[in-house]
């Protein structure tokens, strides 16, 4: 689940306009978006507002770890978290831990997510990033999956120039796309 209100009320305990924050990061309309949970931003706009409030990612999108945890489950929280600090490495290394044939269904989601974000933002690979959409369920994600799974999506078109594209996957996510709209 994502904590935008500890995002609003820490840019406001600090006095901080959405204009002001903004500034050489992106639009006031984008941060908007996000505060009204219309949209989330590229991961590299979420990075630089959250560091301009002294935030962590962590902070935004909180990992929740319980105590009834799969091994599956507790490598792939780890492994989210070093996607979320850019810790390519530690990614690698705990991924190749998942062990694929004992996942269950409510842990694929989170693996075909985080190999997403790992091929997409991190090592913008897009053959591989092309592979993995493939076997994504973007309609049978949870809400939060959802917009993570957009928001890599619409930076991957901006990585690649294809503004329009970018643009057409956030509209796709605001009216509930699924996955063979998305790849039209």
């Amino acid at each position: 689940m994502i904590n935008i209100e500890k995002f609003i009320s820490t840019r406001k305990r600090l006095k901080i306009s959405q204009m002001a924050l903004c500034i050489d990061i992106c639009t006031q309309a984008t941060l908007s978006k996000f505060e009204k949970h219309q949209q989330v931003p590229a991961f590299d706009i979420m990075i630089a507002l959250c560091e301009w409030l002294g935030l962590t990612l962590n902070d935004v999108f909180p990992i929740n770890v319980t105590a009834r945890q799969t091994n599956n489950e507790r490598v792939l929280t780890l492994a989210t978290q070093a996607l979320f600090y850019q810790n390519i490495g530690k990614f690698e290394h705990l991924i190749k831990q998942v062990e694929i044939d004992k996942m269950v269904d409510t842990e694929r989601p989170t693996y075909q997510i985080t190999q997403y974000f790992s091929a997409v933002i991190l090592k913008q690979d897009c053959l591989k990033a092309k592979q993995i959409i493939k076997k994504i369920d973007i309609a049978g994600l949870n809400k939060s999956h959802k917009l993570l799974f957009y928001a890599i999506t619409s930076h991957y078109y901006y990585q690649r120039g294809q503004f329009k594209e970018a643009r057409l996957t956030r509209l796709l996510k605001m009216f509930g796309a699924t996955k063979r709209k998305v790849q039209q």
